[in-house]
């Protein structure tokens, strides 16, 4: 079987396995998930901190979002549709949509509660 027919939670799995394998320390799939969730967001509230705007987000260099002329993506662009896919993934990710910042309640939920008050007063 290849890691890629596992799906999300198989290869979450197998990674806990091989943790506990390697350090003998027991993680379940839904925590390396949350360790993995936590990371992502206290990047991005560093980032945040640092002067990360949304702008940042969507302002890409054309070459990564016009469509190429050749290939086997040919006449395919995202251009038109990038703002919409990242303010998307703000959603998913819990974060608001006119700041990029992480939802206090995002935070709080993961056990970053220093995070949130840094970001929220």
């Amino acid at each position: 079987m290849l890691v890629h027919d596992l799906g999300l939670d198989g290869v979450l799995q197998v990674n806990a396995d091989a943790l506990k394998a390697a350090t003998g320390w027991h993680y379940t799939a839904d925590e390396l998930r949350d360790v993995g969730e936590r990371a992502m967001q206290l990047e991005r509230a560093f980032n945040i901190r640092h002067g990360l705007t949304p702008e940042d987000d969507w302002n890409v260099p054309d070459r990564l979002i016009v469509a190429p002329v050749d290939g086997p993506g040919k006449g395919m662009a995202i251009k038109d549709h990038l703002k919409g896919m990242i303010l998307e993934y703000y959603r998913l990710m819990g974060w608001d949509l006119k700041t990029g910042k992480p939802y206090r309640d995002t935070l709080i939920r993961l056990g970053l509660d220093d995070a949130a008050r840094e970001l929220w007063g």
